[in-house]
């Protein structure tokens, strides 16, 4: 049964064969190939377009993984490759700041009324091939640029004008210009209370003026600048303060620094304390205080007196003196831990002759991983020539330091540039205290590295002089703000840094006044030791009526001057996702006419820098050309000259030189004291005379005494001897004889 059934199953699977054989054997009809042949299209047509989007995705996502390769290490070392890569680079994953947290920059500023203004720069750093050249020939260049020594160079790049050099972009100003105020009665009367080397100079006892007509005709406050401190929360505000006893305040007797903190909306902060970071504060220091406060509570020991009137002021003014040596003793012994602003630096110089002090005065902040403190450099004479000097306030140790440079040959030093690169503040510990760099010249173009340890500088990069040809002024350029870098949200370039300063240009009989000074942005850069300024926009006035020479009117009588003196803070609040675009402020000080310092905050000064790199009119690396600098300049020189004559034009003004007016007001008091002196002369002379007739009466009588004795003797010698006297001698004669014979 089993075996028949078995039969049965393979026959059946056999004829299954047959018929699957048979039906596949049977050839298809039309519409079947139609069908079949639409379906093969349209899967055909799906594979193409699938592979085409493969194709698509795996092409953005190779380019994502360049990009990524280019920006890679961005996120992990704060990074880039290139000075161009700045502009693309995406930072807002570093903001930090809220209007609430340490950003220096407050919403009230944010909110500030803004007007915005196009400003015209030309590149110094020009890349002359980038308009004949593909980028392979560009990227050979840069790669032998490096290693040009600029001391065996002067390319001739052929001809390149202003147009060629020319860059644009628009930059915002703040409306709202706060100045800084501070009465200089508090001034004097702050360093007449410390009765110490400082006072004595500037307190005459002779002095019959009051004090209104001592502090309007012997003191005067002079530019002013500042920087913001995180750790603190506040701004540090410097300002030159002169006092002239011989009310000669263009040469004054001496010169102090008067100090200030300040909020992020510039409002005063009186008593602010900051420690000193070499010191460290007691534990029992609130136990001393407090000891001394209760020398201070004067009122506690009067109030038994309340009812009788009388005597409770007499109570309080016997106190007084006491008072005060209370608060003294405290003052002192807060300033060996800290400082409290507001308050005007003190450390030893020479207050003999004048120019005494120190005078010009730079704050720039030195930042590390540790910690934050302002560098103060100023140029002084002291004990020798004058030099430049840093003075760090907050420290108690070695806190003014002098610098030496060999190849100075004792000339005067002044108006050196600081600024701190990479290394410089890397290196600090408790046994250095680092480096800072310094241009000592613009032209010839010097850098300085100088030991905030022991002072010693040396020159680590000169360029040669541009030679001055048709008439072209090649030194304009002078010194103005420190050099600041970046703000630190930005990425670190390989091999390069970049930093912004506001210098200054200076033009004689332009159209505007004796002199013209204006603030002039600079940026520059350094690649593998080498230092050159990238870009100068010139002529940054932001549209302000410049205070005149007189302090009353904006003509340009004299000197026309606005004077930069710091770049208070910059810092990064955003960035638009698509456009890259960073919105940043910068708090820009300035001085007009020599008396009124205001604060101006800036937009877009960064976008204005990083865009300059976007195009290929500026070299990567470092490229020197005694024909570019020329062009530079000249171009440089061109722009402020027009600049000057249109506003010459719109603010006319009196032709008088500054310097002449001084000269006449010395040769005035030069004739009082020659006056004087001859007065003098004349009543010493009278003197003398006086004097000398006594002597000769004096003389003539002895001589006749003289003479009359004289007289007299002879006249005894010549009388006749009478008969009582020849007696009186025979008689003595007698005697001798007797005497001798015994």
């Amino acid at each position: 049964m089993e075996g028949n059934s078995i039969f049965k199953r393979l026959k059946r699977v056999s004829k299954y064969r047959k018929y699957i054989n048979n039906k596949s054997t049977k050839t298809p009809s039309s519409k079947q190939t139609n069908v079949l042949k639409k379906y093969l299209k349209l899967n055909i047509f799906k594979g193409i377009l699938l592979l085409f989007i493969i194709l698509i995705i795996l092409r953005a996502s190779n380019n994502q993984r360049l990009l990524t390769f280019q920006f890679q290490t961005t996120n992990d070392d704060d990074l880039v490759l290139n000075k161009k890569d700045l502009d693309m680079v995406d930072i807002r994953h570093k903001l930090r700041h809220s209007f609430q947290d340490s950003s220096p920059i407050s919403k009230k500023i944010t909110f500030d009324n803004y007007s915005r203004i196009r400003i015209p720069g030309y590149i110094s750093n020009y890349n002359p091939f980038s308009h004949q050249n593909t980028k392979k020939e560009e990227n050979q260049i840069n790669s032998i640029l490096p290693d040009i020594n600029p001391r065996n160079l002067n390319t001739n790049i052929g001809t390149v004008g202003c147009n060629q050099l020319a860059y644009t972009e628009d930059i915002e100003y703040s409306r709202n210009r706060p100045f800084i105020d501070d009465s200089l009665f508090n001034i004097r009367r702050q360093i007449v209370a410390f009765k110490d080397f400082l006072s004595d100079r500037v307190v005459k006892q002779d002095e019959r003026m009051g004090e209104n007509e001592i502090v309007r005709k012997r003191w005067q406050k002079m530019g002013t600048s500042s920087v913001w401190l995180e750790s603190e929360q506040c701004y540090i505000v410097l300002t030159s303060v002169r006092y002239s006893s011989e009310e000669e305040l263009f040469e004054p007797d001496v010169s102090v620094i008067r100090a200030q903190a300040y909020d992020k909306d510039w409002n005063e902060i009186k008593g602010k304390r900051i420690l000193k970071l070499d010191v460290n504060e007691p534990n029992n220091l609130k136990e001393e205080l407090s000891k001394i406060e209760r020398d201070l509570k004067v009122k506690d020991n009067c109030d038994k007196y309340n009812e009788d009137f009388d005597a409770y002021e007499d109570c309080l003014s016997k106190y007084k003196d006491s008072n005060m040596k209370a608060k003294k003793r405290k003052q002192k012994l807060l300033d060996r831990y800290s400082v409290t602003y507001p308050t005007v630096y003190r450390f030893p110089f020479n207050t003999n002759g004048r120019l005494r002090g120190p005078t010009n005065p730079q704050i720039i902040l030195k930042k590390s991983q540790k910690l934050e403190e302002p560098v103060i450099v100023f140029d002084m004479h002291n004990n020798d020539d004058r030099r430049m000097y840093a003075f760090l306030p907050h420290r108690s140790i070695n806190n003014l330091i002098p610098f030496y440079l060999k190849e100075s040959n004792r000339k005067p030093e002044t108006n050196w540039t600081p600024f701190f690169t990479e290394n410089d503040s890397s290196v600090d510990s408790s046994i250095s205290l680092g480096y800072i760099h310094f241009i000592r010249k613009y032209n010839p173009f010097q850098v300085l590295k100088c030991s905030l340890t022991d002072g010693k500088c040396e020159i680590v990069f000169e360029k040669p002089p541009i030679k001055v040809e048709d008439g072209v002024f090649t030194d304009v350029i002078r010194e103005g703000t420190p050099f600041v870098p970046l703000p630190n949200e930005m990425p670190k370039i390989k091999d390069k840094q970049l930093w912004v300063a506001f210098t200054k240009i200076r033009l004689d009989d332009c159209g505007c006044g004796k002199r013209y000074y204006r603030p002039m942005l600079t940026v520059m850069a350094e690649s593998s030791g080498n230092f050159t300024f990238e870009m100068f926009a010139p002529n940054v006035s932001f549209d302000t009526d410049v205070l005149g020479w007189d302090g009353k009117s904006t003509n340009c009588t004299g000197y026309n001057m606005m004077i930069p003196n710091s770049i208070a803070s910059w810092d990064i609040l955003g960035q638009d996702p698509k456009t890259k675009i960073i919105e940043d402020y910068m708090a820009f000080m300035y001085t007009e006419g020599g008396r009124v310092s205001r604060i101006i905050t800036l937009k877009g000064v960064l976008n204005y820098v990083l865009h300059m790199y976007s195009g290929n009119k500026i070299n990567e690396n470092y490229f020197f050309s005694r024909d570019l600098d020329y062009e530079a300049t000249k171009c440089i020189v061109s722009h402020s000259l027009s600049e000057c004559r249109i506003y010459g034009n719109k603010h006319p003004g009196l032709d008088i030189d500054p310097a002449e007016e001084i000269q006449k007001i010395k040769d005035r008091k030069n004739k009082r004291i020659l006056t004087k002196r001859k007065i003098r002369r004349r009543k010493r002379r009278k003197i003398k005379r006086r004097t000398g007739r006594k002597k000769r009466k004096k003389k003539r009588k002895k001589k006749r005494r003289k003479k009359r004795r004289k007289k007299r003797r002879r006249k005894r010698s010549n009388k006749p001897r009478t008969k009582q006297r020849l007696s009186y001698e025979i008689k003595n004669k007698e005697e001798d004889i007797e005497k001798r014979d015994g």
